[in-house]
């Protein structure tokens, strides 16, 4: 892997191939997994190499023409979090929090430093000396501060947002979007009408865990894959803001040859329930009293979790 030459730290501090092997190596040394993105390193790692300052080679376990990619190409959430070096070494990456404002830390390569972080808000402002816009790489961005905060419960994004304190909103409901454009007009969407949002990165999707039982049985998790009903979930929950998806892959339209190639394994968008009961009950399991399958004395049940954060997902 390749990486610009040029780039700096806030501090000063060359970036260079050695923080690049100094993150890899600490998360490949991480026995517990529990550092961020170091069980994905694991997997697919199984040594790294500095080539010269700007080169660093990964050895992996088994062949992925999508490993940089997928771990140091990610716009839309992130990857592995490169450390300086020269501040990490010799650190427990399980105690040391790299966060002293006398100091300036935290820090990165990016054009902004943090300047103030609470509970509920994080404050960034422009360096005025960035290495971005100094090596011709892009022109310094615009806004000198940038504000993130936690807004509460809809209501109060809400009345932020109508109130134009907010430049951008992270996920609500399609009544709050409009009551909100009826008090500002000046809050926009991607579309102007249904269904307003632009539909990425990716379809939504219930992931089961197939190493418990009965969920280990692929006919089971396709009973409950038949049993869902996608067009009620997306007017109901989504309120009709998305569609039902046909495959895995998002709707591009460079993605359409390859969409309808798949046609006879596209998802239905509505139920068979009639087919979603056969295989469940061609598994043993039968309607108890309280009309629940049963099984062996057990309830057939399923935990859902979902992420407390945003309004799309519990809904």
């Amino acid at each position: 892997m390749k990486i610009r030459d040029g780039v700096t730290w806030a501090d000063g501090e060359a970036f260079d191939a050695d923080d690049i092997v100094f993150t890899i190596q600490t998360l490949l040394n991480d026995e517990t997994q529990s550092l961020s993105d170091a069980a994905n390193i694991q997997q697919w790692v199984d040594s790294i190499e500095r080539i010269d300052g700007l080169t660093i080679q990964f050895n992996l376990k088994s062949p992925n023409p999508r490993f940089q990619l997928d771990h140091f190409s990610v716009k839309v959430w992130g990857g592995p979090i490169i450390l300086p070096q020269h501040i990490w070494q010799g650190k427990d990456p399980f105690t040391f929090t790299f966060y002293n404002r006398e100091k300036g830390w935290p820090f990165g390569t990016g054009a902004y430093k943090l300047v103030q972080a609470t509970e509920n808000e994080f404050t960034y402002d422009r360096r005025d000396t960035w290495w971005g816009n100094e090596t011709g790489f892009m022109e310094m961005p615009v806004p000198k501060r940038l504000v993130w905060i936690v807004s509460g419960a809809e209501e109060n994004t809400s009345f932020l947002a109508a109130d134009g304190q907010l430049d951008s909103i992270m996920d609500i409901t399609l009544g709050a979007f409009e009551a909100i454009q009826d008090m500002n007009p000046n809050i926009i969407a991607w579309q102007d009408q249904l269904p307003y949002a632009w539909p990425d990165p990716c379809p939504r999707q219930m992931s089961i865990n197939h190493t418990v039982e009965p969920w280990n049985d692929p006919d089971m998790r396709r009973a409950l894959s038949l049993m869902i009903d996608r067009q009620q979930v997306v007017e109901i929950a989504y309120e009709g803001t998305s569609s039902p998806t046909k495959t895995l892959f998002v709707e591009y339209v460079g993605m359409t040859p390859y969409i309808n190639g798949l046609k006879d394994l596209w998802i239905s968008p509505t139920a068979d329930l009639i087919a979603g009961r056969a295989l469940i009950e061609a598994n043993g399991w039968v309607r108890n009293a309280s009309g629940f399958y049963q099984k062996d004395g057990q309830e057939l049940s399923l935990d859902i979790q979902t992420h407390e954060g945003f309004i799309e997902m519990r809904r």
